[in-house]
């Protein structure tokens, strides 16, 4: 039942996802915002647990689904970013099932690791977010949430999330960690 009624409000929510506007309770958190530091998902191709914003670096959460296409248009534009620039980025799939988005990632030739937190129940506990996806969260070396992005509003978000991590780099002494490469699908 839980379930269901998650699942409904992500669809009601959600159905922004076909919108390519983004939603307006995206925003830049300027300081310290909410933390996703130890927030578990798990690993789509293995099902082993994960922890999120520990790596010691900048990371960008990209929380998308197989069944939204904004965030189908978008999931091969972040593979692409990372294998340019080097940015972590890690797509959160929020799918009920785990096969799911690995068979898409396959499918697309999505480079990017891939997680999985069934309907976010576990990344909507540590961060607010409206429902909508895709959904982009900016996560400093320390894990906190710094720059929040809902919806896809088309490639400029790309560059503009790009500039983001690059300031964010900037400002730290992280320590620059592997990405999950473990996770590929």
């Amino acid at each position: 039942m839980i379930r269901l009624l998650l699942a409904a409000s992500v669809l009601v929510a959600g159905s922004g996802c076909a919108s390519t506007q983004p939603a307006t309770a995206a925003a830049a958190i300027e300081s310290a915002g909410p933390s996703l530091a130890g927030t578990e998902v798990r690993c789509a191709s293995t099902g082993d647990r994960t922890a999120l914003g520990t790596a010691g670096s900048v990371q960008v959460v990209e929380l998308w689904a197989t069944w939204c296409a904004p965030c189908v248009r978008a999931l091969p534009l972040w593979s692409r970013l990372a294998d340019e620039k080097g940015i972590e980025i890690l797509a959160v799939s929020i799918d009920d099932e785990r096969q799911a988005p690995i068979d898409f990632a396959q499918k697309h030739g999505i480079s990017l690791p891939v997680l999985w937190d069934p309907f976010a129940q576990q990344i909507s506990t540590a961060v607010p977010l409206s429902g909508v996806v895709p959904a982009t969260l900016v996560v400093d070396c320390e894990g906190l949430v710094r720059h929040v992005h809902e919806g896809f509003a088309g490639p400029q978000v790309i560059d503009e999330v790009a500039a983001e991590v690059e300031k964010l780099r900037g400002e730290s002494s992280c320590k620059a960690e592997a990405p999950l490469a473990r996770c590929a699908p």
